[in-house]
């Protein structure tokens, strides 16, 4: 039942499925109109019915929190000694070939040993027949903004570990402790401390801080609860970068993120960036003009500068330069790059082109 302006309202869930990987909830009334589609992070609802909206997205963050739950209850498999993978080959990277069959042996979140393929197995071990296929190491997802979905499908697409490049602190919290203690299924998480800076612009994760001393506050925080590094992000005032990234070196965070607005990849390099984040903030200080705000989408158009850019230019060189001198990395996310630049109505995204076909 909801409450709405004018009284109430019985209105039915449905869950639409099949048009995507996870069901879509909708709330009809009795004459089967929609009343709302509501999301943990938006949703859309009948006018007159606004105040119900912070429940109904806390509700449906239930209804799905437990949908994954069923799905882990209900296909997990749980071992409670060693798993033998037998007649195996692994990839030797010193020989740069695939071994021969071998046993790989995984106790726990390790592995434990590779022995020989016909070795005995130990009392107490499961025992996996690889049938002589090439056991390969999962994948490490290097930019992910994680929730449960997520969590599931990168397992299911042999994403073993991702790196969460910023999130809501209390849900990526609670999922990670779900995801250890077996709850749902998901990969192996490394945090990122998202800071941002309070602007009429700003991303609503992490932190959002409107002074140094606030930032450098956050910092500290993130440090006291074991994240490895902090990510700026682009309402962060360019003044406060030095004293930010002093803080987390000290702390032992590594220092990434975008290139906050009105200031330039080199100079958040000279700062002491250990990692620059999507291919479009490095290129964006060699294409944009002072006082342009990189804030807004313009921070994605303004990529359409880049055909007249020549690489070989000063500035371009002068960039690498530093960050090959200063062992500075990149994060180039190149797949949504990919998408924005290159796809056009009417046409398979060249990204997709492999397996369209297979497409229902």
């Amino acid at each position: 039942t909801l409450q709405g302006r004018d009284g109430e309202l019985v209105v039915t869930r449905y869950d639409l499925t099949g048009l995507e990987f996870n069901p879509t909830i909708m709330l009809l009334d009795d004459a089967q109109r929609l009343i709302a589609l509501p999301s943990p992070g938006g949703g859309l609802i009948r006018e007159g019915f606004e105040a119900e909206n912070p429940r109904l997205q806390k509700l449906v963050a239930e209804w799905q929190s437990a949908r994954w739950a069923e799905i882990q209850r209900g296909t997990a498999k749980k071992f409670t000694g060693p798993v033998r993978i037998k007649n195996v080959r692994v990839f030797d990277p010193v020989a740069q070939q695939l071994t021969g069959p071998v046993a790989v042996l995984v106790n726990g979140r390790s592995i434990s040993s590779v022995q020989a393929v016909d070795t005995p197995p130990t009392p107490g071990e499961t025992v996996i027949d690889g049938a002589g296929g090439t056991l390969v190491p999962g994948m490490f997802e290097m930019h992910a903004h994680l929730g449960e979905s997520g969590a599931l499908l990168n397992l299911l697409a042999g994403v073993t570990s991702v790196r969460d490049m910023g999130n809501n602190n209390s849900v990526l919290e609670a999922l990670d402790r779900r995801i250890v203690a077996g709850e749902v299924a998901g990969p192996r998480i490394v945090r990122s401390g998202f800071i941002e800076g309070k602007s009429p612009f700003s991303a609503n994760n992490g932190f959002v801080v409107d002074s140094e001393a606030r930032a450098l506050e956050t910092i500290r925080w993130y440090a006291a609860r074991g994240y490895p590094a902090i990510k700026i992000y682009n309402s962060i005032n360019p003044q406060w970068v030095p004293a930010m990234v002093a803080q987390a070196h000290a702390l032992g965070l590594k220092v990434m993120g975008h290139i906050p607005a009105f200031t330039t990849a080199d100079a958040m390099i000279a700062s002491g960036y250990d990692e620059v984040t999507h291919i479009n903030q490095l290129a964006l200080g060699w294409i944009i003009k002072p006082g342009e705000d990189t804030r807004t989408l313009f921070r994605l158009t303004a990529l359409g500068r880049l055909q007249d850019l020549d690489l070989d230019s000063a500035p371009v060189q002068s960039t690498l330069d530093a960050m090959q001198d200063r062992r500075i990395a990149l994060d180039p996310t190149i797949g949504i790059h990919e998408n924005l630049l290159l796809n056009r109505d009417g046409s398979v995204a060249p990204g997709a082109r492999d397996y369209f076909a297979n497409m229902p």
